[in-house]
């Protein structure tokens, strides 16, 4: 099979954000060009687009490919290998805009705006059921800790689990997750960043200090951060927020991880929107 122009965009866009994010010099509590954590390094990320880069070729090269699969991937890679979660949320994320593209024809013209339309439909029919086993891949010690029906105990499958999408949860679910929240919204903070972010600096490498300034923009739209309320509760979550938005990361106490995974998609829209015109890539030289 002939891989098609836009998914071969998607898939360099999502490599490169996943490699990008964590260049930043301070990063909001995560991962940063000045700050390994003790289970994951700036390494690891790089590491990790390479492979996301193959492991999503290889996986959609045949007719079918759906996020879903792709997803569940993905994440199995990153916890075989890694043995950490880098970066579930993107991960998923970047899933419902690649694997779509595969199904799509390379004269098709794809905007941003289509763009998120084409993965805003592929999350209606992705599955609560895998979203769930990834969750339990990566976080079995939150086993017993979700208590609502979009949420429920990670080890203890609810009746009529598989009758429910992620779309379906991203309608109830808590105000304090900003990933899956992008979902329900269409991805807008997302793509609202990266038109600031190309107007700010036309279409070249972000960057540490544009990377800084995205996790700034970011924590100052989304107000909220969900592995940060998880872990620290609301209060401190809030003055994380706080200081992030403020500029003072070097004052954030906790890991920001889902604001991270809205940087990545900052940068996965950023790219979109410029690779073909001004960066990288000659359509015409790959087809």
């Amino acid at each position: 099979m002939r891989l098609s122009w836009p998914f071969l965009r998607a898939v360099h866009s999502a490599a490169w954000a996943v490699a990008l994010e964590p260049l930043s010099w301070r990063g909001a509590g995560t991962v940063s060009r000045l700050r390994d954590h003790a289970d994951k390094r700036l390494p690891d990320y790089v590491s990790l687009a390479h492979e996301i880069a193959f492991i999503t070729m290889l996986s959609c090269k045949h007719p079918g490919c759906v996020s879903n699969d792709l997803f569940e991937t993905l994440v199995d890679h990153m916890m075989h290998v890694y043995r950490t979660n880098l970066s579930l949320g993107s991960m998923l994320m970047l899933s419902l805009h690649v694997a779509p593209l595969s199904r799509t024809s390379s004269d098709e013209d794809i905007g941003p705006a289509r763009l998120s339309e084409i993965a805003l439909r592929e999350a209606m029919s992705f599955s609560m059921d895998s979203f769930l086993r990834g969750l339990r891949r990566v976080f079995p010690r939150y086993s017993g800790r979700m208590r609502c029906w979009a949420f429920p105990d990670l080890w203890e499958p609810f009746p009529g689990e598989t009758r429910y999408s992620l779309w379906d949860a991203s309608r109830i679910v808590t105000a304090f997750d900003p990933v899956l929240g992008e979902v329900r919204e269409g991805w807008r903070v997302s793509r609202g960043l990266a038109t600031v972010l190309r107007h700010r600096i036309g279409c070249r490498v972000p960057g540490s200090g544009d990377v800084d300034w995205l996790y700034r923009r970011a924590c100052a739209r989304l107000g909220s951060d969900y592995l940060s309320f998880r872990r620290r509760g609301l209060e401190r979550m809030l003055e994380d927020i706080r200081a992030c938005s403020e500029g003072r990361l070097e004052a954030v106490g906790g890991s920001l991880g889902s604001v991270a995974d809205i940087v990545t998609m900052s940068l996965f829209y950023y790219r979109w929107s410029c690779v073909g015109e001004t960066m990288l890539y000659d359509r015409a030289g790959l087809e």
